[in-house]
């Protein structure tokens, strides 16, 4: 039985359908259906209908960005449609082809449907189901808070910069616990700067030593003298930071809490990637909810491309030239790789063999870390497809014994 690609644009209030054959050739375009539970149905039955009309079956695709695709996508998995994931650049790919500068929403709902009859495949499809679903979101949702609480940091030290420059230069985190306790004691809009040098080392921490702490105090002292901000435009920027430091707090507490959701779904969850290390149960989490299903990954190269840690390759004629990493897919995954890249390197021997040998040969620390996330991703891969627990081999294993 031959196949029909159903494209659907998704917007905030409607989404637009265009339907393709197996020709290429335009089965239907231009209608378009609310975002609620009887427009998807109305949708459902007209798609029905014109499957029984040519006697196909029908496949669904819809673009992966932002939440609007979800309900449909949601709803389609529930009735056990054929429905599929596409990745934008391939849309966007297919958009720059078009020589006039026409875009409309029954335009892109029928590249839709033209990107999933060629892209037919099998990796292309997600299956977020049940609790995998349920980790995913909670994973995204962790994400975003991530990202304001960076936005936060940098906002902070940005009026840091105003009221005392140099004071971010001071501390590796201007929101570590000693940090905010001097500036709690220090940025006052009625007594800036009007604290001693005592004061500033009983706020420091006390595992660092005492001549250690007074030299952090005195280097305070004196990025609190050079300040030049007159006393009519220092209120605001004061104010802010004191509500920036109250909006982190809130935001590291809210992060706390969906670890902890996270952590539970996880040891729920019977995989073999906890074993791991480096990979903790955060990490775990948003490794499986962003990868989803590991059969749709033919082979590790596949996998590492899905979360843009592949080279990008420019080539023309005979040069040929690998650029930096695609940055392509899930960068919610990139990102925790990279991460757990470092705690690898410290606690996993395999990786920090292949650390060293790359730092040996003279690469930058970045690019080395890198490296190791990718190859991170193929034990991922080796572990989860074959469903075994990592193991070191024994050679790496004598040779980390024996520091």
């Amino acid at each position: 039985m031959p196949n029909i690609f159903v494209g659907i644009d998704v917007s905030k209030d409607k989404f637009d359908v265009g339907i393709k054959d197996e020709r290429n050739e335009t089965v239907s375009a231009g209608k378009f259906y609310k975002v609620n539970k009887w427009g998807i149905r109305k949708f459902i039955a007209n798609v029905d209908d014109i499957s029984s009309e040519l006697k196909a079956k029908p496949v669904f695709g819809l673009e992966a960005t932002g939440i609007y695709y979800l309900p449909i996508y949601e709803y389609l998995h529930q009735v056990n449609a054929n429905v599929f994931l596409l990745n934008p650049l391939e849309i966007k790919k297919k958009d720059r082809r078009m020589i006039r500068k026409t875009k409309t929403d029954k335009l892109d709902a029928l590249f839709i449907a033209e990107s999933l009859m060629l892209r037919y495949l099998d990796h292309h499809q997600y299956k977020h189901t049940g609790k995998a679903a349920e980790l995913r979101e909670y994973c995204r949702i962790r994400g975003r808070l991530m990202g304001k609480s960076v936005k936060c940091k940098t906002q902070a030290s940005r009026n840091l910069d105003v009221l005392c420059r140099g004071y971010d230069r001071l501390f590796t985190d201007v929101f570590s616990k000693s940090s905010v306790a001097v500036i709690k004691k220090a940025i006052r809009k009625t007594r800036l700067f009007e604290v001693s040098k005592e004061d500033i080392m009983d706020e420091l921490s006390n595992r660092q030593t005492d001549a250690w702490r007074e030299k952090k105090a005195e280097a305070v002292i004196n990025v609190f003298n050079g300040s030049v901000l007159s006393e009519d435009d220092r209120d605001a920027y004061i104010t802010e930071l004191h509500m920036l430091i109250q909006q982190y707090d809130l935001l590291q507490a809210q992060i706390a809490r969906m670890d902890r959701t996270i952590e539970r779904l996880v040891d729920g969850l019977d995989t073999r990637i906890r074993t791991i290390p480096g990979i903790g149960p955060v990490t775990c989490g948003i490794i499986i909810s962003e990868i989803g299903d590991i059969s749709r990954f033919k082979n590790p190269q596949q996998l590492v491309a899905y979360a843009g840690l592949d080279p990008s390759i420019y080539e023309s004629g005979r040069s040929k030239r690998i650029g930096h990493i695609s940055k392509r897919g899930s960068p919610i995954l990139r990102e925790a790789l990279y991460h757990a890249a470092f705690a690898g390197v410290k606690f996993n021997p395999v990786l920090e063999k292949y650390y060293n040998r790359l730092k040996g040969r003279g690469k930058h620390h970045k690019v080395c870390v890198v490296a190791v996330a990718r190859k991170l991703l193929h034990i991922v891969y080796s572990v989860w497809k074959n469903d075994r627990v990592f193991y070191v081999p024994e050679n790496i294993k004598k040779k980390a014994n024996t520091k």
